[in-house]
C-alpha cells in the first residue's frame, strides 16, 4: 500500500477534492505494483489559474511526474492522473520485456 500525500499552496482544498483526489490515487498502484508514495501538489497562482502536480516514488529510485495547468482543479487532476498512467504503465511493459 503506497501512502498518499496531498497539499497545497496558497488556496483550501475542499473535503470533497480531497476525497476525489484520494479515490483517484489510489488506483495508481495498480498500474506499477513498485510504487512507494504518491504526492498531489496543488497551487493557486496569479492570473494562470491551477497549477497541480503528482509526483509517484517507487522502489529503485524511480520517479514519475505528471503537471497541468487549468482554471478548473478537477480538470487538471483527471489529465495528470492520465498522464500518469500512461507513464506507469510504459514503465512496467519496459521491465516485463527485460525478462
Amino acid at each position: 500500500m503506497s501512502s498518499i500525500i496531498i497539499s497545497s499552496r496558497h488556496m483550501e482544498l475542499s473535503h470533497s477534492f480531497k476525497e476525489y483526489a484520494h479515490k483517484k490515487l489510489n488506483k495508481l498502484p495498480r498500474y506499477y505494483d513498485d510504487t512507494q508514495e504518491i504526492e498531489l501538489i496543488v497551487e493557486q497562482n496569479n492570473g494562470s489559474g491551477i497549477e497541480l502536480e503528482i509526483v509517484a516514488r517507487a522502489k529503485h529510485n524511480h520517479t514519475f511526474v505528471a503537471a497541468e495547468k487549468n482554471e478548473d482543479v478537477y480538470v487538471c487532476l483527471n489529465k495528470a492522473v492520465r498522464n500518469l498512467k500512461r507513464q506507469l504503465r510504459r514503465q512496467k511493459e519496459k521491465e516485463r520485456c527485460e525478462k
